[in-house]
């Protein structure tokens, strides 16, 4: 339980600073008050936040996953098989939206981004097609 609360403390800081501080007033986010905003900062300000709102959990873990190794003696179909798994694997990220904490109300809202692409859902999905083959 402490570790949620220290979350929720720390993502409300981190809410509180990128909406007071972070931004430039003429658009853009930036590292500092006193810097300028620039596309990198942006960025990185943008997922915070989005971490910060969002409660995204991995409901199923196995710490033996071996499907990103890649073994050379693997056939085709083995091969074929381990790459719709990793593909579906990629969604079982899912948002708690009953933990979502947004400072400042829906205004302030920006969406949920998966964990390792830093994108939405929405668009990771054609990515993940296009490289894993899938229909």
């Amino acid at each position: 339980m402490f570790l949620e609360e220290l979350f929720n403390s720390l993502s409300e800081a981190l809410q509180d600073y990128i909406i007071y501080l972070a931004q430039a007033p003429s658009g853009g986010l930036r590292d500092k008050p006193q810097k300028s905003p620039d596309a990198y900062h942006t960025l990185y300000n943008l997922a915070g936040l989005s971490i910060a709102q969002h409660r995204r959990i991995l409901p199923i873990f196995s710490s033996k996953d071996d499907s990103l190794y890649l073994d050379p003696s693997e056939t085709t179909d083995a091969r074929d098989a381990r790459r719709r798994r990793v593909f579906t694997e990629v969604y079982w990220w899912k948002e708690q939206e009953s933990l979502s904490r947004i400072k400042g109300g829906s205004i302030n809202r920006v969406n949920a981004a998966h964990p390792l692409f830093n994108l939405t859902v929405s668009h990771i999905q054609p990515m993940l097609s296009y490289f894993y083959g899938q229909p």
